[in-house]
């Protein structure tokens, strides 16, 4: 499952890499301009599995669930 994150901010790059390692998540940095816009995280971790299942949905109804930044991200869990 991807996971996408928009206009992520460099400041959370360290966390995003952090969360991959203990998830043993697969993330990407998109960049556009220098400036990273996306963060995409595959997800395999059973605790996501609520948000996947979110996602899948908004996925088929054509809309791609989106977070202002880690922190609203972090909330929706």
């Amino acid at each position: 499952m991807t996971l996408v994150i928009e206009n992520a901010s460099e400041k959370f790059l360290p966390l995003f890499q952090e969360v991959a390692k203990l998830d043993k998540a697969k993330i990407t940095i998109a960049e556009e301009d220098k400036d990273i816009t996306q963060a995409i995280i595959e997800r395999k971790s059973p605790k996501f599995k609520k948000f996947i299942r979110e996602y899948e949905k908004d996925k088929r109804a054509k809309k791609l669930k989106t977070y202002a930044n880690f922190d609203a991200f972090l909330q929706d869990l």
